[in-house]
This record gives structure tokens, sequence and C-alpha cells, in this order.
């Protein structure tokens, strides 16, 4: 995770639901903490939908994410492009 310069978040329909061990992991679930850990680190994000309806998780708000609102390649690699 450090070397890398964006962060991928793969955007399901439990992206924000909460974990059983959440006060451990120090955020709502594992994909919030990836996120939080990520902006800390300075990194850029790439979002994919899985589904134009699910959720966005609340820490990738503002973060400036290149958007794939469908899970098809042709649509990932626009967000790859635009990150």
């Amino acid at each position: 995770m450090h070397q890398s310069t964006h962060t991928l978040v793969i955007i399901g329909e439990h992206a924000n639901s909460y974990h059983p061990d959440r006060d451990k992991i120090g955020e709502r679930n594992w994909q919030w903490w990836e996120i939080v850990k990520s902006a800390e680190e300075n990194k850029g994000f790439i979002a994919v939908k899985i589904k134009p309806d699910n959720a966005v998780p609340t820490p990738l708000y503002d973060k400036g994410a290149g958007w794939a609102y469908s899970f098809r390649v042709d649509s990932i690699l626009k967000a790859i492009d635009n990150a």
C-alpha cells in the first residue's frame, strides 16, 4: 500500500455497513479504514461502483476520485485515466 500512488475502491452494496470489529478497526469497516489511510498518505483514488445505486463510502467524498459508475472495463479504464 505504501508504494502505490492510487487506491482502487470497489463500491458494493455493503460499503457503508458496520463491521462487527469496528472498534478494533478504528473505522466503520475495512474499506473505510483503507480510504482514510490512503488519504493520510495523499494517494489518489479510483472509485468503481459495481451497481450505479450503491452508496458511496462516506470517507471517499471530496477526494477527487476518478469514477466508474459501472463495473465494465471501458468505464474502469476511463476512471483510471481521470484519477
